[in-house]
């Protein structure tokens, strides 16, 4: 064969349409208390170094979630000091929980819809 000449490839197989499948959402159902909870808690402590933030961890050991609200005393994550937390076998339940002891803590006397009504609008 000549230089620079090349045989020509071969197809052997045809192609197919790769369709972009839609991902599940797997906090559809959680995104929303997650949104309202996280306002809340960073209209309750602005003045924080750093954030106060939702941790939200799967415990392969125990085949549970662990939900925590947080909060931290330095910058960049630093000095983290846990306000509320729980577990549970499924997420929604666990952050339940958390919102549940959260809204005792901030106001105890309110319910969730009181609470969160100015951001579910």
């Amino acid at each position: 064969m000549p230089r620079g000449v090349y045989p020509r490839k071969v197809k052997t197989h045809r192609k197919q349409s790769l369709k972009r499948k839609s991902q599940p959402q797997l906090l559809s159902g959680t995104d929303p208390l997650i949104q309202l909870l996280i306002r809340s808690i960073c209209e309750k402590y602005p003045n924080d170094p750093s954030m106060p933030g939702i941790v939200l961890s799967w415990l392969p050991g125990m085949k549970m979630y662990y939900v925590s609200i947080t909060r931290y005393a330095a910058l960049y994550g630093n000095g983290a000091k846990s306000i509320c937390s729980a577990k549970s076998e499924s997420l929604i339940n666990a952050l339940n929980k958390v919102v549940t002891l959260w809204r005792n803590k901030v106001s105890p006397q309110a319910n969730q819809t009181e609470l969160f009504l100015k951001w579910g609008e």
